[in-house]
Parts: C-alpha cells; structure tokens; sequence
C-alpha cells in the first residue's frame, strides 16, 4: 500500500504532516511553505513531534542518518517534560519508512529558509 501524505496544519513556523499507509514517504522541505511563504535560502526543520499508530515498525531518517526509531504505537512531543527539538540534520529533507500499514503524524518548526517565518 502507498502512503498518503496530508498536510494537517500549517502556519508561517510550522507544519504538521500525516502519513498514512506503508512504504516510504520523502517530505522535502521546499514543500512546507505556507501561503505567500517562498523557500529563501537553505530551508531547515526542526522536529517536534511524532505521533505513531503503527503495528510494526516505522522509522524517521534524514540524509541518510536514523533519527527515529518507533515500534507499534509511539508517541514524542517537546511540550512537557521533553523541551529539545530534533535537529540532527535539520537542511535535509525527512523520509518516514512505515513497514507495516499505520498512521505516522509529524510536527516540524521551521528554522531557517523560509521567508515569512513568525513566531
């Protein structure tokens, strides 16, 4: 099954992403502007959250490195207890590998690179 993926929320700092399906998915950053927002140099994301319905395996990867590996239902938000963001690689697109058929959410701040970016 492929992956459908939807953009869920979007404003000038951030956007949520949802992934639903299996396979692999690669969300480049170029397409994460919102409205009038251009891409104006070397886009960056952070990661903030990730949210994972999954009966198996579902991994998270940037230029090649693993940032995330999740097994079944998996949860990680940097509101709470955890206040740091996932920046491992944060100019390169994310590329999220669902093995089985689940729902993968993802929150990203925008960093770098966008024209437009409000706090």
């Amino acid at each position: 099954m492929a992956i459908t993926k939807t953009i869920i929320q979007s404003s000038g700092r951030e956007t949520t992403i949802k992934l639903v399906g299996s396979g692999t998915e690669t969300i480049t950053l170029a397409s994460l502007v919102h409205g009038s927002q251009t891409v104006t140099g070397v886009p960056a994301v952070a990661i903030m959250g990730v949210l994972s319905s999954n009966s198996g395996v579902a991994t998270i990867s940037r230029h090649g490195s693993e940032v995330l590996h999740m097994h079944g239902s998996f949860e990680y938000q940097t509101d709470g207890l955890i206040q740091s963001t996932l920046t491992e690689n944060a100019a390169n697109d994310i590329v999220a590998d669902l093995q089985q058929t689940g729902t993968l959410i993802i929150r990203v701040r925008k960093l770098t690179g966008y024209s437009e970016i409000t706090v």
